[in-house]
């Protein structure tokens, strides 16, 4: 809450006695309406007054003006500029704890009053409703990520490699052309080590072994090859001569001279022959057929049939629309089941509850055992390290207000304390009500004891102020600052009173007051300047008219109207000499 900012002390040093008086009048435009207004009703009712009395009571003949002069010494003080106001505390911050989910509370660890830290747990409210839902998300979320995976592995199948080493064969596709995931693309075989199979009596099977040495003869080269078993198998077949034999595979390194399907002959090591001869020949001692694992467009081919390559070589490349669209497709999946899951975790936060500031609890609505629903109020803390006030500045003062300047706080309800404070924002957004603007300027009080929020104080903001020099009453300095000033020796002054002169003098820092006088008087110089009080008698009671008017006439023979000045003061009569001092207001 912000309260409107009286002004109580002028905000500049006045040049001269005329801008003195603009200076008042100036700070006095934003009540001038007001002003007006009283002026109008008082003399309404002065008027009727006199009306009233003058023709019930008998009317008496009005007196004149009393001219008066007021007598002052120059005296040493200090002159403070002060702006004051009034408003309410608030706390350095607040806030009011709300649930975001409904649910019954399952503990809470404080009680009203008490002081908590950013992050203390206050309540737990049960979430046994949400762990079906985190479970069903989770297993979304392993699933879509599974998918995902598939996907880019899909992807690396787009590059076809050749699983062993040996001589491509079968290819039957083209760059430019399609295959389907599976279609078989070509086959490989390894020749670089090759394998005859050749069936041996049952009667060896104890004597046969793997890794048995054993000889290859191949006629067609006049060649013999040393090998080894590579394999026996348990199964067993019938010759044409009724006898009963195994399979046993023997394996050489091809020198480069040798085929698939050439002839040989191979006999173990004792000289053990084959009862059954292979009519196969020499075979590749590995074949594999490599099948598309993706469909796609071939792009690149490396290869024809014939060409011997080794393992990993690069075959062919292929590409895929349509698996990037899925790979794409199945990210998103996994955002969104990641996206759902952290929604549902967020969520979970929400049943347990922590403090949002340091702070102290001043209000505890809901505790343990009770039911909360979405949006319940649970309770309010406020950050008491230490209370604000917010005051709204006149235009007119708010260019001498500024961050730092020091202020003086009092409450009604700490009597006899007087708080500081310091000026911690001086803001510039301003608000007009009324034709007046104003501004908010944010007031910080560190040491609060006996102060709350809410209650309300009165504030005064120093703004600048002068120690130690010589014043005098401001409605001393008249025109052109000059100073009536009573002579040491009696003597007169050029159109001044007798005994008194005009002094010139420099003003400096003024308040509603007194002014600052810089040069032209010393301590303990006597000044004088004029009152004047202008009484009305009728029937026996005086009457003050606003700004000096009495009902009558004015002295000298004017009748009606304002009376210059209006100042009702105290003190004093007419100096030796009588009569109005020249050049005075």
């Amino acid at each position: 809450m912000t309260m409107k900012l009286g002004k109580e002390k002028n905000t500049q040093p006045i040049a001269n006695a005329e801008e003195l008086k603009a200076v008042k009048k100036r700070k006095r435009k934003k009540t001038v309406k007001t002003i007006c207004k009283i002026v109008v009703l008082l003399v309404v009712l002065a008027i009727a007054a006199f009306y009233v009395y003058t023709h019930f009571f008998g009317g008496r003949n009005v007196g004149p003006a009393e001219i008066t002069y007021t007598y002052a010494q120059v005296e040493r003080r200090d002159i403070t500029e002060e702006l004051s106001g009034s408003g309410t505390l608030e706390s350095a911050d607040s806030y009011t704890l709300s649930t975001r989910v409904g649910g019954d509370i399952l503990s809470d660890t404080f009680a009203e009053g008490d002081t908590v830290k950013e992050g203390d747990v206050l309540y737990v409210i049960d979430s046994s409703d949400m762990n079906e839902s985190l479970e069903r998300a989770q297993k979304n979320l392993k699933k879509a990520q599974e998918t995902y995976d598939e996907k880019v592995a899909d992807r690396k199948e787009l590059t076809i490699t050749a699983p062993i080493s040996g001589v491509v064969s079968g290819l039957n596709v083209d760059v430019g052309g399609s295959v389907n995931s599976g279609a078989a693309i070509l086959t490989i075989k390894n020749i670089s080590t090759l394998t005859i199979t050749e069936y041996y009596s049952v009667e060896y099977m104890d004597d046969i072994y793997v890794g048995m040495p054993a000889t290859v003869s191949v006629p067609g080269q006049m060649l013999n090859v040393a090998g080894t078993v590579s394999s026996v198998s348990t199964l067993t077949r019938y010759s044409e001569t009724g006898v009963t034999c195994f399979a046993v595979t023997v394996q050489i390194r091809n020198s480069g001279s040798l085929y698939i399907g050439t002839s040989a002959t191979a006999w173990l090591s004792g000289n053990i022959y084959p009862t059954i001869t292979s009519t196969d020949g020499l075979c590749a001692s590995a074949t594999e057929v490599v099948h598309a694992g993706v469909s796609g467009d071939v792009d690149k081919l490396n290869v024809t049939n014939g060409d011997i390559v080794s393992a990993g070589y690069v075959l062919m490349e292929l590409s895929s629309e349509n698996l990037e669209d899925q790979i794409e497709s199945a990210a998103e999946s996994v955002e969104d089941a990641q996206l759902s899951l952290d929604n549902l975790n967020e969520t979970l936060e929400n049943y347990t509850i922590t403090a949002p500031i340091d702070g102290t609890v001043v209000r505890k609505v809901l505790k343990a055992g009770e039911t909360a629903d979405g949006g319940d109020m649970l309770c309010m803390i406020y950050d008491l390290s230490y209370l604000t006030v917010t005051l709204a500045v006149d235009e007119l003062d708010i260019q001498s207000v500024a961050v730092g300047q020091s202020a003086k706080v009092t409450a009604d309800a700490v009597e006899g304390t007087v708080f500081d404070g310091v000026v911690t924002r001086v803001g510039v957004n301003g608000t007009t009500s009324g034709g007046v603007t104003t501004y908010p300027v944010d007031i910080r009080i560190d040491v609060t004891d006996g102060l709350l929020p809410g209650m309300n104080v009165d504030i005064v903001i120093t703004v600048e102020g002068v120690t130690d020099v010589l014043t005098i009453p401001v409605d001393a300095v008249e025109r052109n600052n000059r100073v009536l000033v009573k002579t040491a020796d009696g003597s007169t002054g050029e159109g001044a009173p007798e005994g008194y002169e005009y002094v010139t003098v420099e003003i400096g820092m003024s308040d509603e007051d007194y002014v600052e006088i810089k040069s032209g008087l010393s301590e303990g110089d006597t000044v004088s300047y004029i009152s004047r009080t202008i009484t009305t008698t009728s029937g026996g009671f005086d009457m003050m008219m606003p700004g000096g008017m009495q009902s009558g006439g004015m002295p000298g023979g004017n009748s009606g109207g304002m009376q210059s000045g209006g100042r009702q003061n105290s003190g004093g009569g007419m100096p030796s000499g009588g009569g109005m001092p020249g050049g005075g207001f």
